[in-house]
């Protein structure tokens, strides 16, 4: 078995680069361009993070997390992370950006969708369904609310 001093130096970056090779060759054998994933939040530690993913039909693979402190970031500093990871020839390699739908994910799209002609800028439905039942609920909240004063 491997010894701790490997696996803190070289052994951990030599397993995570097959990985990533072993990803890449997976996302290659599947036909069309590749779709970045992206999702924002705050961490327990009101640390801004955005973690990628990177996929096509059938295959999804984490790309990176990104950390930018405590301050709160706008839609211009989420588009420059995503582009350094589409790199020059994103329109030939890349078909569709998916994030959440809060402002500074709609701003990074405006921005991006300047970039990249050609490349779909989609809201993630599941996150539209969260916001759905979320202002359901509300109503119900308050037509419950109203009725017990009846």
């Amino acid at each position: 078995m491997p010894g701790r001093t490997w696996l803190g130096t070289t052994g951990l970056n030599s397993v995570f680069d097959e990985v990533l090779a072993w990803n890449e060759n997976r996302l290659n054998d599947v036909a069309g361009r590749k779709c970045i994933g992206v999702d924002g939040f705050k961490g327990a530690d009101k640390r801004h993070v955005m973690n990628l993913t990177i996929f096509k039909s059938g295959v999804v693979s984490y790309l990176s997390t990104e950390w930018f402190g405590r301050k709160k970031h706008s839609g211009q500093t989420y588009a420059g992370v995503v582009a350094k990871y589409m790199g020059e020839d994103a329109h030939l390699n890349f078909i569709a950006v998916v994030a959440d739908n809060t402002s500074s994910m709609v701003s990074m799209f405006t921005i991006l969708a300047t970039l990249y002609v050609g490349i779909f800028y989609l809201g993630c439905v599941v996150h539209v369904y969260d916001l759905l039942i979320e202002d359901i609920v509300k109503k119900i909240s308050v037509i419950a609310l109203s009725l017990i004063h009846i």
